[in-house]
């Protein structure tokens, strides 16, 4: 298995930047990778998609800041979607496989913008063919304690005061030709 890691990227200005908690205390830098069996992860891999089965993708984390109980990953599209919401995962745990599905807990999974709990694979069209997915996850200090009927935003409110460390990961949902 193959792992491509970026470093995160935190601080950036513009609109067009995900909606990120801002209230809480200094907040340590997480790397958040994207694993893909033996293929550079240059965009999102095709398994994740809706041509290729629309399965979650593998990630990881860390390190995690001393402290950290609980983390949050939020998944949106530059185009504006919410793909994935992600919680209850333990700081024991360094990442999520590929392929968890609404009904595997932990971790507990949120409703996505096509009204379903769970991880919602991009598909063409309506994707656009430049779209970016954003890969968010959070270091808490504490429990969430959100039902998974519990909106995207309603979970970043909930999380901001709670939140310890956090990262970003952004990547091409389509390969380039």
């Amino acid at each position: 298995m193959w792992t491509f890691g970026l470093l995160l990227l935190f601080g950036l200005s513009g609109c067009a930047n995900p909606p990120t908690p801002t209230q809480g205390a200094t907040r340590a830098t997480l790397t958040l990778t994207l694993e893909v069996e033996g293929v550079p992860a240059t965009s999102l891999p095709r398994a994740a998609t809706c041509e290729g089965g629309g399965r979650a993708p593998a990630l990881r984390w860390g390190p995690l800041p001393a402290g950290a109980v609980e983390l949050l990953v939020v998944v949106r599209a530059r185009s504006g979607a919410l793909h994935w919401t992600a919680w209850g995962i333990t700081a024991d745990q360094d990442g999520l496989p590929q392929g968890i599905v609404a009904e595997q807990a932990p971790p507990l999974q949120g409703i996505n913008d096509a009204g379903i709990i769970g991880w919602l694979a991009p598909c063409r069209p309506p994707s656009p063919p430049d779209d970016e997915l954003w890969m968010q996850v959070f270091a808490l200090n504490g429990p969430l304690r959100a039902p998974p009927t519990t909106g995207v935003d309603m979970l970043l409110q909930r999380a901001d005061p709670l939140i310890i460390g956090q990262g970003e990961l952004r990547l091409p949902v389509w390969a380039t030709p």
